[in-house]
């Protein structure tokens, strides 16, 4: 099992780690958020070294802490809660987490306490907390998730196709101000981080033996391992050389000498090595921080509804849910997943546990495997993973979390060919697809004196055909252009496009519906030709962080899933998050919104005709 110091390497540089690892967090309450709580601190690395994650060792798992998670199991109704989530953790996430139980809550110095329920919790349920904490209230409702220093108070109400992705947001607003409230968050962000070493070493004759090895087994007649950790480090070797300095008749001259019995070892550490870990945690920038960044939050909420309130009346928080019926169960809908990766994996799995029945998956990701560097933040994924393709390896387990559901694996990209696949009614159904290509393994055919392999099919073709069945197209890519791609797609077949991006401590979501604003309305042509891979795979890996990631993609989910019911409500189509200080831009209900369509939506989408024979929106 994998142990949460691999998956924590792409976040060094964003949070002082070793202080995360030391953090004692006390969870009280009911409900699925409990769950993704537990999932956010684990891939955080909390838990670890001085640190656990508590809870009352006398509470058991109740219905409601199992419907609409990932971690918790039916069978596990009645057991002790901190046994089931610790066996679990263990098993799922990381080894080395600890998870305990507590008798007597006022006998720590607890570091975080959360107070955690959700529309579907029991009321009668007594909430057990620490007495000398001020908790941190994390709660769903019916329309909306809520985080803050206040108790909101919340209508009872049954579990529903909304419940799984407000509680994941909930947990993510309350994470990210544990991190806050401990100074947990760098100020300013590393992005790279480099450690090399340079050492002269001395042997009769070592440059030949070296440079013999190197003839031979082309590599060196040693190897260089790090004694803590056993890391074996990339090393190259220099020859070492001597200046000797002349004057002669008058001008300077110098002799450059190579010594035969010493050379220059060049030692590369690993970036998630304990040793560059260790040192880049102790790196501090001492920057202006304003006093306030750190401050408790004392309210925030995000609704995938427009019109979703929160009310204070003296020391309460009321959440003012629109009167609105949520269904409790979607069935017969096909979404359309463009990536799963980073924010993709959370979409998805959301979507499965939202009591979701008889629904189509369509998992759209070219990536060829499954990284290690993936696990800090990609849920659907484990160490058994890797190496396979993405879009495969999420099939297998969307298919566990949820059976009744039909998933299908696309592992192509998307791009303009598909969109031209559309124009010209070029479907071609994936059982189709594979049965043609069995059929013409070896075969050729000839057209106009070509011959051509009867098993070159067009990829474009299926994925077109797959889009054209959709209900709605759900996008996560690591691209300007993809977005660009999109919504571009969305146009063409009249479906929603909800398109989501994250990285570090910001992110972003944007509903774009067919008959409203697109991407290029919202961004700007030059959308269509930013290509540059932001992610962990591009040119300069971007950090990322699960708190940022998870909480991103579970708005996707909510506002996806709600445009999905046909609510007799207006659905939030943009919010922008800002977790390092605790802040959602987003546009309100019934005011003047910059998100317009502009005269030329959607004809501005076309490209040039060098670059797309079609013109995808004719002007008239």
């Amino acid at each position: 099992m994998v142990k949460y110091s691999e998956r924590v390497d792409r976040q060094v540089g964003l949070v002082y780690q070793e202080r995360i690892e030391d953090m004692r967090v006390f969870i009280g309450g009911s409900g699925p958020v409990i769950s993704y709580l537990v999932t956010h601190l684990a891939f955080l690395g909390f838990g670890t070294s001085q640190g656990f994650i508590g809870f009352y060792k006398k509470r058991k798992v109740r219905e409601e802490d199992v419907k609409g998670q990932l971690l918790l199991k039916k069978e596990d109704v009645g057991r002790p809660l901190w046994e089931a989530i610790r066996d679990h953790v263990k098993s799922e996430i990381a080894s080395d987490i600890a998870v305990i139980g507590i008798d007597d809550l006022d006998s720590y110095n607890y570091d975080a306490v959360v107070a955690t329920g959700s529309a579907n919790s029991d009321p009668t349920n007594s909430l057990i907390l620490p007495e000398t904490e001020a908790p941190i209230w994390a709660v769903c409702s019916k329309t909306a998730a809520y985080m803050g220093t206040r108790q909101a108070v919340i209508e009872p109400h049954e579990f529903d196709v909304l419940t799984p992705s407000l509680a994941a947001v909930a947990a993510g607003f309350a994470v990210t101000e544990i991190m806050r409230r401990n100074m947990l968050i760098r100020p300013s962000e590393l992005l790279q981080r480099d450690l090399n070493l340079r050492c002269v070493i001395q042997q009769r004759g070592i440059l030949q033996k070296v440079r013999d090895s190197q003839k031979k087994r082309e590599s060196l007649p040693f190897k260089v391992r790090m004694k803590i950790g056993g890391e074996i480090l990339n090393t190259q070797i220099e020859e070492f050389t001597t200046t000797t300095t002349r004057y002669v008749g008058g001008k300077v001259e110098e002799t450059v000498e190579v010594d035969p019995d010493r050379i220059i070892l060049k030692c590369g550490f690993p970036s998630g090595s304990y040793l560059t870990r260790m040192l880049t945690d102790q790196i501090e920038i001492l920057d202006d921080v304003p006093p306030d960044m750190f401050r408790p939050t004392i309210s925030l909420l995000f609704s995938p509804l427009a019109e979703t309130k929160v009310e204070q009346r003296e020391d309460m928080i009321y959440i003012k849910d629109r009167d609105v019926k949520i269904p409790t169960s979607l069935t017969d809908k096909t979404v359309y997943f463009l990536g799963v990766g980073g924010i993709g994996s959370w979409s998805t799995a959301l979507f499965s546990v939202s009591n979701t029945e008889n629904c189509t998956l369509v998992l759209n990701d070219h990536d060829a495997e499954v990284e290690e560097h993936n696990l800090n933040r990609q849920i659907l994924f484990n160490r058994d993973s890797i190496g396979k393709p993405k879009a495969i390896a999420a099939r297998k387990k969307l298919l566990e979390i949820n059976p009744t559901n039909k998933v299908v694996s696309l592992p192509w990209q998307t791009e303009i060919g598909t969109a031209n696949a559309i124009v010209m009614k070029d479907f071609m159904p994936l059982d189709e697809y594979e049965k043609k290509k069995s059929e013409g393994v070896g075969k050729t055919q000839v057209i106009d004196g070509i011959e051509i392999p009867l098993d070159i099919l067009r990829e474009e073709s299926v994925l077109a055909h797959s889009l054209s069945q959709s209900d709605l197209l759900i996008c996560g890519p690591d691209n300007i252009r993809t977005r660009y791609v999109s919504t571009l797609l969305g146009k063409l077949l009249k479906i929603p496009v909800i398109s989501a991006g994250a990285e570090r401590f910001e992110g972003k979501v944007d509903l774009f519906m067919p008959d409203a604003d697109c991407y290029v309305c919202r961004y700007g042509e030059e959308t269509k030709e930013q290509r540059e891979v932001v992610s962990c795979t591009g040119k300069i890996p971007i950090p990322s962080i699960v708190s940022t990631i998870g909480t991103i993609g579970a708005m996707q989910t909510a506002i996806a899933v709600a445009s999905l019911s046909k609510l007799d409500v207006e659905v939030t189509h943009f919010v922008q998050y800002y977790p390092r200080y605790q802040m959602l831009a987003k546009c309100e209900a019934g005011k003047d919104c910059r998100h317009k369509m502009k005269d030329s939506c959607p004809q501005h989408l076309n490209l040039p005709p060098e670059e797309s024979t079609f013109e995808f929106f004719p002007t008239e």
